[in-house]
């Protein structure tokens, strides 16, 4: 085939325009799911990127600004707007047969739900993304970092439900693919997991295996504070003070609430900060330590109506009124 130089310049050029598009709405990715979010700005600056992508006509650079919309908007408490743009992002990743696209669509639904305490539905989506890529005809490794995110969301999705029998036989699942995980992505296998190795801390209390319970948790903190991740530190030094309450050292405990506050300091009234606060209340109120349930609740509270988070609120209120 003859070489057409003028074509290979703008192909050149195209990519080139694609990849600082993704390059600029990996920024805001990154800050968004920090919890960081500007969200009237964030939305302005992703929908510019998004018409410069349709120029482009690059499906997955506009999937992932697509993304970037809805998960900003579930963040910041605009949960079925955020679902508007899953559902958008679904349908094109399905018509150009993505199956990488669609799982990633599908484990953000699922997060989504898990936000609303809607958890049988966040375990059929996680499911439903799981199906496809064991299903698909390169096999799930191929998609490993995908799999290992979506296998580590359910896990901490049954154990939102109570079901830990189920959630300590998918941990061995995760356990089993680790390799090929960590070696597709290093950073987004230690932040998967310390989600994972947190919700085996109460998987292992609830078993009364305290010894395996603080074995996962200083396998969060590490991996937390290896990667500098602030709300994943607070997560796991809040598991930390429950984790103590069971074992009757309140000194200790009171060391990781300080630590969680500490690293809260910063980000205090910001929307993710809101929801941590909620997960934690939920899970001290399910250890029946109801008056730490009801402080955190009530932080969370305040965080979701400074932010003007209608849907937050109506849980938040739900929670405590049944408290």
């Amino acid at each position: 085939m003859a070489d057409n130089p003028a074509q290979r310049a703008d192909d050149n050029k195209k990519s080139a325009a694609s990849n600082f598009l993704n390059m600029m709405t990996q920024r805001v990715f990154e800050r968004i799911i920090r919890g960081n979010i500007r969200y009237e700005k964030d939305q302005r600056e992703l929908e510019r990127y998004r018409q410069q992508a349709k120029k482009l006509d690059d499906i997955y650079v506009e999937g992932s600004i697509i993304n970037a919309l809805a998960v900003l908007n579930s963040i910041a408490g605009r949960i079925e707007a955020g679902f508007a743009f899953f559902a958008e992002n679904y349908a094109r990743f399905e018509q150009a047969n993505k199956v990488d696209g669609m799982a990633l669509t599908l484990m953000n639904q699922g997060f989504g739900r898990m936000i609303q305490t809607r958890h049988e539905e966040a375990l059929a989506l996680y499911d439903q993304g799981i199906d496809l890529l064991e299903q698909c005809e390169e096999g799930p490794l191929t998609y490993a970092h995908r799999y290992g995110h979506l296998l580590g969301n359910k896990l901490e999705t049954l154990v939102a439900m109570n079901r830990y029998e189920e959630a300590s036989a998918l941990y061995e699942k995760i356990q089993s693919i680790s390799q090929v995980y960590v070696e597709a992505t290093r950073t987004n296998y230690a932040r998967s997991m310390v989600d994972v190795h947190t919700s085996m801390v109460e998987v292992e209390m609830q078993q009364g295996h305290f010894e395996q319970a603080n074995t996962h948790l200083d396998t969060a903190l590490k991996l937390a504070n290896d990667l500098g991740l602030s709300f994943e530190l607070a997560h796991a030094y809040f598991l930390g003070r429950l984790l103590a309450l069971e074992e009757q050292d309140e000194e200790r405990a009171n060391a990781y609430i300080e630590e969680a506050s500490r690293q809260l300091a910063s980000v205090e009234e910001m929307p993710y900060t809101g929801r941590l606060y909620l997960t934690e209340a939920r899970r001290l109120a399910k250890f029946n330590y109801t008056q730490y349930a009801i402080e955190l609740a009530q932080k969370a509270l305040h965080v979701f109506r400074k932010n003007d988070m209608p849907e937050d609120i109506a849980l938040t209120e739900a929670f405590l009124g049944h408290l």
